[in-house]
């Protein structure tokens, strides 16, 4: 874990909030890609067929399950943007505290924006 210096144990000296960033951006990316694919599914849902379980091709019980994941992993998502700013010994005026504040706000908006979206879809 980080150091005091905020640093990673990886040798290149490279803060922890960096790793954080780009395993968060992909974690949003995913949440978009997921929220994309429950709305081709809820799509295609309406669509009629004839067949007893089935809508439109689509398994309700599986949109419904895409709909449960997708609730968890931006519950997991909001979890890990909260834990950025996890030590009470963090300097919130060094130059490092700043910009891990400020990623955490940006996060913070667009996974709210996210969530949001997926209610309204809901």
């Amino acid at each position: 874990h980080a150091g005091v210096d905020g640093l990673s144990g990886d040798g290149v000296g490279r803060p922890v909030w960096v790793s954080f960033h780009e395993r968060l951006a992909r974690e949003l990316e995913a949440l978009r890609d997921l929220m994309a694919d429950l709305a081709a599914a809820h799509k295609k849902a309406l669509l009629v067929r004839f067949e007893d379980d089935e809508v439109g091709g689509v398994n309700e019980k599986e949109i419904a399950q895409m709909a449960t994941d997708l609730t968890v992993r931006l519950q997991k998502a909001e979890h890990a943007i909260k834990g950025l700013w996890s030590s009470k010994e963090d300097n919130a005026e060094s130059e490092d505290g700043l910009v891990r504040q400020n990623m955490q706000k940006t996060f913070a908006a667009q996974l709210q924006e996210m969530s949001i979206r997926f209610r309204v879809d809901q």
